[in-house]
């Protein structure tokens, strides 16, 4: 038994220093262990890795015993998918190559590892990838995730980690079932270097520059300075009260001597409580009912103070119980998701009614099951933004497959439709729902419903009691210093046709107020043809279905004048010469220069289409041919809106296209359409006004171009729409309105006051935008611009409907993220919900055959310039800039100075208009004579059309005197300097 004991003990003793000598082999691949906020260390006494406490997280490698063999170590700045640092191992080159394969290694790419997933992995595989085709674009939603810019995502399938490196910043992709992913940070951490007892090297001298003292040493020092500080301030102000008691003590000696003076010091007080409402007649009161319970006044004084005391009373108490009746509870907006708040007869409790919502509970704020499932699949707006603005690739896909991008473009018209309230609810004469809403059409619709009166706020509940004065908000924050070009390569004719396009539908009745409108719901081309049946008349020619024209000597055509179309109504400032006055489809066309160009090159387009029409149904009447030619301008309106300019606002990758037929098997889509006040009030884009556009080496300021076509008569009009196509708008921003269109964003601002427009927040909630929860988050981190408007606004929920969407950060849009995400739902819905886009509309017979739908859908802005301009005057025409001006202009910038030279401008003379030809197909039964010879526009001053009524409503205008008059002429150039526009029109 003891041999049998000895030899178990030897045998025990050889395995024990086998693997004590196979642990020293092991040393070299050994590099570090970290777990948590705990460092890895080597024990050389235990010959093993252990695991030691430390207060802080280290990525640091002990000391390797000597007889070890050397190797190297590399930290990364990435981890594993549990956050902790990876490190990569080098060892002696000895080392066995299947020991080798069991080193730590940073794996991000060190391998394919699909080739070992298997024939059953290839076949998941398949199967996942016919599941999601299957299911798109619903599987989108599952495929499609997001990282942020500081992590990384790393894509396991079937646990095997995906080839190709770490994923991100941004979207990525990944199949349903198979993959998984994990999320790596890779922020740096920064750690305090404990301080050192021992000074390692030899001592000499230093100089301190920067001493950092611990923190518990500067808060001992900061309390024991704040205690030194109330020392001392408690001493004066006891010295103080020494000397004030001093001196009462003297008064009432004085007082002592003679009661009189002390009843003059009562009388004195009264005068001075005065002063503070609250508190009058409060300190004399005290007094008397002193002396009545001392003793010194007569019973029936008693009485009668008595009797005022309890007057006093009620009176407070009434007034404190209606104060507190006039406060709304739904002032605070407490139903969410659209429930409708009523509060009860007392204003004590309110109810929110969530019929028809698929959420429940006191503020319908519970989703049911089945919203609550949408919610958890559907993507929020920030991530469907990034994924329509970004991923390229996918949408170069997308785009060229015709049932996918079908797909997507009939996602994108009923999810953006589906926004807008069909028919509206609220208008601005009632805080809640009434049959004015949708039977009077002469209100704006409105979205959210006013702030209700009588609440604390003006927004409310949140916020100061009164909002900031609007001269401060524009000369702070709104004022342009320097011009701001747009960031994406826009140039001034994108921002001229919107203005063109949107004053057809924005038409506010300044006479009634800011809530109604003049205008018709929706696109209707009156900014062409006029909006009211005497001004279509006045612009006709009655033949052939054609507009009236007046030709040049070159043969240009151009609309007529104001004098040759009686019935037109347009504003033009008094001593405008006649031969200047033009007569456009929108009274306010005259403001500038290239509205009258989008009007000229309309005005040539329905006579082209007239033209191919009559060759093509020679037996139509003139109201015919004019009808048809004007559906077919219509529907190009509709399609470069949303081709091009709405391509170009918005930035995405996805190809919009015009497509009403997609829409014909969506009975939930409905085809009405209102206006609405914020859709109004959102469109106000004066900041891409610039300062001056040069034409030909002359350069135009916005005054001088006002009420002038000067630019376009003295260089031609191709020479206009090259400068205009080839200079930058500026970018919708805050800081960037022009000094001469400082006062339309004050009108706006004054508007949304008077219309009791609710909060920025709240809108971005009606739309399905999270709230801000800061200024800071609103302005992307601008410090001081966040510091100010707390100031003024003391919450960010008070924050005003359109200037929180100037002063929201920048994003990938031409527009701010909320002005997209607002603006888009009401102009897909305003165009998609035309008749021309119904079924019973979008067909050949509408527009008079094959030919006149052809012209629409081939219609684009650049065939719409060259189309109706000669041929070798066709340059750059576009929504953006060309690529060699973008770096011309420093579009890669967003911010840039620019500095105009302002020429004199010379007085044009008068255009020697010639009659059409008998010959000329397009002559007009109304021919139009050319002036006298000799004459000059002096002539012409004398036989201007008054301004009526109606133009007060526009025009604010101080007729300067004959002498002024003809000394500033030559040097203006214009009559703005006397005439000033009062109309909040958006650009």
């Amino acid at each position: 038994m003891l041999d049998d004991a000895e030899r178990l003990e030897s045998k025990s003793e050889r395995w024990r220093r086998r693997i004590k000598k196979r642990r020293k082999k092991q040393y070299a691949k050994v590099v570090g262990f970290v777990l948590g906020h705990q460092p890895a260390r080597i024990d050389p006494a235990a010959n093993r890795p252990s695991l030691a406490s430390a207060p802080r997280r280290r990525s640091a490698i002990e000391m390797i015993p000597e007889n070890v063999a050397p190797m190297t170590c590399v930290a990364t700045n990435a981890g594993d998918a549990d956050g902790r640092p990876a490190i990569i191992g080098e060892g002696p080159q000895h080392l066995q190559k299947n020991k080798q394969q069991r080193e730590f290694q940073f794996v991000f790419g060190s391998g394919d590892s699909d080739t070992g997933i298997g024939v059953c992995g290839w076949i998941l595989t398949i199967i996942c990838w016919l599941l999601v085709l299957v299911t798109m674009p619903f599987s989108f939603f599952i495929c499609f995730k997001v990282v942020q810019e500081y992590e990384r995502a790393v894509i396991f399938r079937l646990g095997r980690l995906l080839s190709g490196g770490a994923k991100g910043p941004g979207i990525f992709f990944i199949l349903p079932c198979i993959e998984t992913y994990t999320k790596v940070d890779l922020r740096t951490g920064v750690f305090d270097i404990p301080p050192q007892e021992r000074i390692h090297d030899v001592w000499r001298t230093i100089d301190s520059k920067d001493v950092r003292l611990p923190v518990q040493l500067q808060r001992a020092m900061a309390a024991e300075a704040e205690a030194s500080r109330e020392a001392r301030a408690k001493v004066i102000a006891a010295e103080g009260e020494f000397k004030a008691s001093t001196a009462l003590k003297e008064a009432s000696m004085v007082i002592a001597e003679s009661p009189a003076a002390l009843q003059l010091r009562y009388l004195q007080e009264r005068d001075e409580s005065r002063l503070v409402h609250s508190f009058t007649n409060i300190s004399y009161t005290v007094i008397r009912v002193v002396n009545l319970i001392s003793g010194k006044e007569n019973y029936r004084e008693m009485n009668s103070l008595r009797l005022a005391l309890i007057v006093v009373f009620i009176v407070v108490a009434v007034s404190s119980a209606s104060g507190t009746e006039d406060s709304d509870p739904c002032c605070s907006f407490p139903c969410q998701n659209q429930g409708v708040c009523m509060s009860t007869s007392n204003h004590k409790d309110f109810t929110c009614d969530c019929t028809g919502l698929e959420y429940y509970g006191k503020t319908c704020d519970t989703p049911f099951w089945g919203r609550r499932l949408k919610n958890w699949l559907r993507p929020s707006l920030s991530t469907m933004h990034q994924l329509y603005t970004g991923w390229p690739w996918l949408w170069k896909i997308v785009n060229n497959v015709p049932f996918l991008h079908r797909a997507a473009m009939r996602y994108v018209y009923m999810s953006r439709g589906a926004s807008i309230d069909s028919p509206p609810r609220f208008n601005s004469g009632h805080d809640y729902i009434t049959t004015e809403s949708h039977f009077n059409a002469s209100y704006y619709a409105r979205s959210l419903p006013p702030v209700p009166q009588h609440c604390p706020t003006p927004m409310g509940v949140a916020g100061h009691k009164e909002l900031p004065d609007v001269n401060v908000l524009a000369e702070r924050f709104f004022k342009r210093k320097r011009f701001i070009a747009e960031p994406h390569g826009t140039n001034i004719l994108f921002a001229y046709y919107a203005q063109h396009f949107s004053h057809q539908f924005f038409r506010t009745d300044r006479a009634r107020g800011a809530a109604f409108t003049k205008g018709n719901d929706g696109v209707d081309v009156s900014h062409i043809y006029g909006l009211d049946k005497a001004t279509q008349d006045a612009l006709r020619s009655f033949s052939q279905g054609k507009m009236k024209v007046r030709t040049t000597d070159d043969g240009q055509q151009f609309p007529p004048l104001l004098r040759d179309a009686p019935g037109v109504h347009m504003i033009y400032p008094p001593h405008t010469p006649q031969e200047e006055r033009v007569a456009l489809g929108h009274a306010l066309f005259s403001m500038q220069p290239g509205l009258f160009v989008m009007s000229t090159i309309w005005l040539r387009e329905h006579n082209r289409i007239c033209d191919i029409l009559r060759v093509e149904h020679p037996h139509w009447d003139d109201e015919r041919l004019y009808q048809t030619a004007k559906l077919i301008v219509l529907a190009e309106n509709l399609k470069i809106t949303i081709e091009e300019y709405v391509q170009h606002l918005s930035q995405y990758k996805i190809k919009l296209t015009y497509e009403p037929e997609l829409l014909r098997d969506q009975p939930a889509f409905q085809f009405s359409n209102r206006i609405h006040v914020e859709f109004a009030h959102l469109y106000h884009w004066h900041p891409m006004a610039p300062d001056a556009i040069t034409v030909q080496n002359s350069t135009y300021t916005l005054e001088q171009m006002s009420f002038s076509t000067k630019a376009v008569t003295k260089h031609g009009l191709a020479s206009f729409v090259e400068a205009i196509a080839t200079q930058p708008a500026g970018a919708l921003s805050h800081s960037n309105h022009g000094a001469m269109l400082l006062d339309q964003f004050k009108d706006v601002v004054l508007q949304g006051r008077q219309l009791r427009l609710q909060s920025f927040n709240n809108y971005r909630m009606l739309f399905g935008m999270p709230k801000y929860t800061s200024f800071m988050e609103l302005t992307g981190g601008d410090v001081d611009m966040s510091r100010q408007l707390q100031l003024l606004y003391g919450h960010i929920d008070a924050l005003e409907f359109y200037p929180g969407m100037l002063l929201e950060k920048s994003e990938a849009s031409v527009t701010p993220f909320t002005m997209v995400n607002i603006g888009g739902p009401y102009a897909v819905k305003g165009m998609m919900a035309n008749p021309i886009s119904s079924p019973q509309y979008w067909k050949p017979s509408t527009f008079g055959g094959e030919v006149g739908f052809d012209i629409v859908k081939t219609t684009t802005i650049r065939q719409l310039f060259c189309r109706n301009m000669r041929p070798e005057e066709c340059g750059h025409i576009g929504f953006h800039l060309p690529e060699e001006q973008q770096s011309v202009h420093g579009v890669a910038s967003s911010r840039q100075d620019v500095h105009h030279h302002v020429p004199v401008l010379e007085p044009s003379p008068v255009a020697n208009y010639a009659t059409h030809p008998a010959s000329d197909p397009s002559f007009s039964s109304k021919t139009f004579s050319p002036p006298a010879a000799g004459m000059t526009s002096t002539h012409y001053t004398t036989n201007y059309r008054p301004l009526t009524v109606d133009d007060l409503d526009f025009v604010d205008c101080q007729p300067p005197s004959a002498s002024q008059w003809v000394s500033s002429r030559p040097a203006l150039g214009h009559t703005n300097n006397y005439c000033r526009l009062r109309e909040a029109h958006p650009i």
